[in-house]
């Protein structure tokens, strides 16, 4: 699809480009969709994620270590995931005209689980305006490259995909990665905005030379400290806090 450019969506972990945004196009433009989805990967998850918002539909996403046991308690039987649903409409024909669509979803509602840390993982639905809350669109931000520290089937994950899909950024997952490659690949990618918890980024540090490439720095999930904040000014010194 030519008004769709191949440049990267999600680099995977390993380094590779896990899905182009021409290559979400041709996943848009498939005429079905699972509306219960216990996605193999981040592309996939982020492939469904927009494919629901650009279709309006709801979508519910299960994370992959849920159990068939806790599944049963949570309502979802192992033959919802394999159920396929028809998609209304056509696909848009540019990213401008997807991503114009994400922003005004009627319709639209995302499903997610909590980690159940405390006991059996709690169902939420989520409804656009909850999503796109604190998104920020501008063509300053047509540059930014975000790096991905959260899981694509919990709601800080969403939004970090709604925040790169609605500026046509990439995305650089850096989960599972340890403390010098997730260094290595944020510098050779030039990641420029990340958002990640406290924990995150104490496992991050200390870095092996300031990251001067990235210009925003979001922390959230869990309490903070000034010595930690201190140590990120440190370590990113273009960087503003959030």
């Amino acid at each position: 699809m030519p008004d769709w450019p191949e440049r990267p969506f999600l680099i995977a972990a390993d380094g590779l480009v896990a899905l182009s945004y021409a290559g979400l196009a041709r996943r848009l433009a498939l005429p079905t969709y699972r509306p219960v989805l216990r996605p193999a990967s981040p592309a996939d998850a982020l492939i469904a994620i927009v494919t629901a918002l650009v279709h309006r539909t709801p979508l519910t996403l299960v994370d992959a270590d849920f159990s068939p046991d806790e599944l049963a308690k949570l309502g979802v039987a192992e033959s919802d995931l394999h159920q396929e649903a028809p998609l209304p409409g056509e696909a848009p024909s540019c990213l401008s005209a997807a991503r114009s669509a994400v922003l005004a979803a009627p319709g639209f509602s995302l499903t997610l689980f909590t980690s159940g840390s405390t006991g059996l993982p709690k169902r939420v639905t989520h409804r656009l305006e909850t999503l796109v809350r604190t998104l920020r669109v501008s063509q300053e931000r047509a540059d930014d490259v975000w790096a991905m520290a959260y899981s694509s089937t919990h709601i800080a994950g969403a939004q970090v995909l709604l925040q790169a899909f609605a500026n046509g950024n990439p995305l650089v997952d850096l989960l599972g990665l340890g403390r010098l490659d997730v260094q290595q690949r944020m510098r050779f990618r030039g990641v420029t905005h990340i958002s990640a918890t406290p924990t995150f980024y104490r496992l991050l540090l200390p870095l092996e030379s300031p990251l001067t490439s990235v210009r925003g720095l979001t922390l959230g999930g869990e309490r903070s400290d000034a010595d930690l904040l201190d140590r990120l000014r440190a370590a990113f010194p273009a960087a503003r806090l959030h």
